[in-house]
């Protein structure tokens, strides 16, 4: 039991960085250089881990494992098994794109809070998640969030 705690508490000392370097590219595009101490608690004031578990379904053409929404974080680091089961919505009328798993690799949504400081610039990513008929699907997610206390708005 306590092995896995460490290792969730492992992969988020590891993927709040990375996810810092992410916020940090994105708002250079909006005359923002770096993420300091004043701007911290707005962009990454709270973290949280979600392990998300989907069991086979033995009716997935009637299921949703997790129904279209956006995430009201800055960002979320998404890790998916080699399953997959994640999509996101295209740009083009109602299609929706399947994120094929890569081995090791992260997917990344921007949130609702980004879209609101950037003023729009930054769509937050509509998203679901399929369940399968005979395969179990795990996703770990990592959201990053302004404080509890933030007052977020667009960026001047």
């Amino acid at each position: 039991m306590f092995g896995e705690r460490n290792q969730v508490l492992e992969y988020q000392k590891w993927a709040k960085p990375l996810a810092k370097k992410l916020l940090e590219v994105l708002l250079k595009g909006l005359n923002v250089n770096e993420i300091d101490e004043s701007l911290e608690p707005l962009l990454m004031g709270t973290t949280s881990i979600n392990i998300k578990y989907y069991p086979p379904c033995p009716n997935p053409s009637i299921t949703i494992g997790s129904c279209r929404h956006c995430d009201m974080s800055c960002i979320t680091l998404l890790f998916q098994d080699e399953t997959g089961g994640l999509y996101v919505r295209g740009t083009k009328g109602n299609n929706w794109i399947h994120v094929t798993p890569i081995k090791g690799a992260l997917a990344v949504n921007r949130g609702d809070s980004v879209q609101i400081m950037s003023n729009d610039r930054y769509k937050s990513i509509e998203h679901f998640v399929a369940v399968d008929l005979s395969t179990t699907r795990i996703f770990v997610l990592l959201f990053l969030n302004p404080s509890l206390d933030s007052v977020i708005g667009p960026f001047p």
